[in-house]
């Protein structure tokens, strides 16, 4: 069954709604939590817009719809086909009531009342064998073996090699921003140490000439 739903924008990333529920072991519930908050940093306007994310004891499913990304985390052997039914609910009537207000607001969870929706569309599909999921499953809603299905490893794996790619392009760049402007602090004290002098020297006779034709 579906454990769990996050909706977040894209960008810039803002988590928007994230239910409540607490139907799971604690600790595994703050770990599945942890990961799909992580899945959601790595979202961006160029992820493909559905996909699977296998992890080591649920599933992860998400749709990426105007800028706005609606994951939720499944109990390995729920129907994928169910779960990405429940989230198309989700992202239609979410995106009817809040779809215009989305890039507007600066405030985490400022549409935290959706959960309400959320859990009484989640009772909808706890029973896979009720007619109306059944019915669900044999449609052609669609193929769920279309989605791209990744690891959750392969995926935060690669994001932390981005992450340590970019802070090291980073460090390199703080360094030679602090290497130019010692370089520019060097040059100016040798040319004020070799030029200093002499511009003094210059300064000093055109003063006495200048002071010589004033008073004669």
């Amino acid at each position: 069954m579906p454990l769990f739903t996050i909706i977040s924008r894209v960008s810039p990333p803002l988590i928007l709604v994230e239910s409540m529920d607490l139907d799971t072991n604690q600790s595994l519930h703050k770990s599945l939590r942890k990961q799909a908050k992580e899945l959601i940093q790595v979202m961006t306007r160029s992820s493909e817009q559905t996909g699977i994310i296998n992890s080591r004891w649920c599933y992860f499913i998400y749709l990426i719809h105007a800028n706005v990304c609606y994951l939720t985390a499944c109990e390995e052997g729920y129907p994928k086909k169910l779960a990405y039914s429940f989230l198309e609910e989700i992202k239609k009537e979410f995106d009817v009531h809040h779809g215009s207000e989305v890039l507007q607001t600066k405030r985490p969870y400022t549409f935290e009342a959706f959960d309400t929706f959320i859990q009484k569309t989640k009772k909808l599909y706890l029973d896979v064998k009720s007619q109306r999921n059944l019915n669900k499953v044999s449609s052609d809603l669609k193929d769920i073996n279309e989605i791209m299905q990744r690891n959750i490893r392969d995926i935060l794996g690669r994001s932390a090699k981005i992450s340590e790619v970019v802070s090291k392009s980073d460090t390199l760049g703080a360094q030679a921003e602090s290497y130019h402007k010692k370089a520019k602090h060097f040059n100016a004290q040798h040319f004020w140490r070799t030029w200093g002098p002499i511009m003094a020297g210059l300064t000093f006779i055109v003063f006495l000439f200048l002071l010589r034709v004033l008073l004669f």
